[in-house]
Formats: C-alpha cells, sequence, structure tokens
C-alpha cells in the first residue's frame, strides 16, 4: 500500500497564529471604535482584559473575564455586520 505524502507545515508556523491574537486585535478594535458605545464599566474590564492579554505572565483571566470577552466580541461583530449590511441598503 503506498502512502501519499503532502507537505506539511513546521510547528513553529502552526505557533505564529494564536488565537488569543485575533482575540486581543479585535479588542484593539472595539475600545477604538467610536461608533461602538458601552457602558464605562464594562469598557474599564475591557482595557484590563486588554491590559493582561498584552503581557504575556501578567495575570492569567479568570473565566468571567473571558465570558466578558467572548460576549463583547461577539455582540461587535454583530454591530459590524449591522453596519456593513446597512451600508450596502444605502
Amino acid at each position: 500500500m503506498t502512502l501519499m505524502h503532502s507537505a506539511v507545515a513546521p510547528a513553529t508556523a502552526l505557533r505564529s497564529h494564536h488565537p488569543d491574537d485575533e482575540r486581543l486585535a479585535l479588542l484593539r478594535c472595539l475600545l477604538a471604535d467610536r461608533s461602538w458605545t458601552q457602558d464605562a464599566g464594562q469598557r474599564a474590564l475591557l482595557q484590563q482584559v486588554l491590559a493582561a492579554l498584552r503581557t504575556p505572565g501578567l495575570a492569567t483571566l479568570d473565566e468571567g473575564q473571558w465570558t466578558l470577552l467572548a460576549d463583547e466580541t461577539a455582540r461587535y461583530l454583530d454591530f459590524r455586520r449591522q453596519q456593513s449590511l446597512e451600508r450596502l441598503l444605502h
């Protein structure tokens, strides 16, 4: 039986794209977007999450912070999709 060989990326290439990189970029966009608003307390919590993600070893995020990040980024992505659709309709 012959096995087909395929090119496999080295392990270092797999590590270069980390899910936290995408979360960090999206969180930066969310906090910088002037058309996106949130309550001041929640914004402060998100800024703490950003600081923790930016500085390895600072402090690990607890479950509540990960949930906040997931919920806010999901809401923000929905908001951006809606804005995009509205632009297409006008």
